[in-house]
């Protein structure tokens, strides 16, 4: 079917200039980076002098046009989600050069493990590659560390361990990802988690300081949609 597409396609693209063909795809593409590269094709189509050059051009039509999920996304490994924990700690920003696309290290590493094309997949396409990614790895995005209390515990509650709410407002915010799984470490969900923690920091005669940054922790994530397991 696919084949088919691209087939027809390459017609539009012979009668009307690969700008025009891309200009009216039904694919949502806005992004400033998106229309470069759709000039940098069109450039490429007509300096074409070799079946190589067409060759080349012809992949980058197809990627550009077939950007989508699919399970062609390799799995990641144990040592991509010590990554990501490792970010949560250090809380390390991307350059100004990337700040277009995102905030912090955490989110470029996670848009990198769902195959995110930054700069080529539209808004609509990169919120899609990470929800399906989510929904597949979501249990298994694990954290270890002796400044965390769950041994082996979610991502979501190690970002909460380490003082980085904002992660979660991103997944929420931005793509839109579940927030309610029960943790297979524990058996409890990020409120259940947030619940405890207000609980253990209210028994063993921490500051009211320390307690209300995890009363506000938890109204924030109620806002989220976040709910207790029972």
């Amino acid at each position: 079917m696919k084949s088919l597409i691209l087939f027809c396609s390459l017609n539009c693209i012979a009668f009307t200039g690969f700008t025009s063909f891309a200009n009216n795809l039904t694919i949502n593409h806005n992004s400033y980076s998106y229309l470069l590269k759709v000039r940098e094709i069109d450039s490429e189509l007509k300096n074409a002098k070799s079946f190589t050059d067409i060759r080349t051009a012809l992949k980058s039509i197809a990627h550009l046009v077939f950007s989508e999920p699919g399970d062609t996304c390799k799995p990641p490994k144990d040592s991509d989600y010590r990554l990501i924990c490792g970010d949560l700690v250090t809380k390390s920003k991307v350059p100004g050069d990337e700040a277009e696309f995102y905030e912090y290290i955490y989110e470029k590493r996670l848009l990198h493990m769902a195959c995110v094309n930054i700069g080529i997949d539209s808004e609509e396409i990169v919120k899609k590659k990470v929800q399906a990614w989510w929904e597949k790895y979501k249990t298994k995005c694990k954290c270890d560390s002796i400044t965390f209390n769950v041994p082996n515990g979610s991502l979501l509650k190690f970002a909460i361990s380490q003082s980085q709410p904002e992660f979660i407002d991103i997944l929420v915010f931005n793509y839109n990802l579940d927030i309610n799984f029960v943790d297979p470490a524990d058996g409890r969900t990020d409120l259940d988690y947030l619940n405890d923690q207000i609980e253990i920091l209210k028994g063993d005669g921490s500051s009211q300081g320390t307690i209300d940054i995890y009363e506000k922790y938890k109204r924030n994530l109620i806002t989220l949609g976040a709910k207790p397991s029972k």
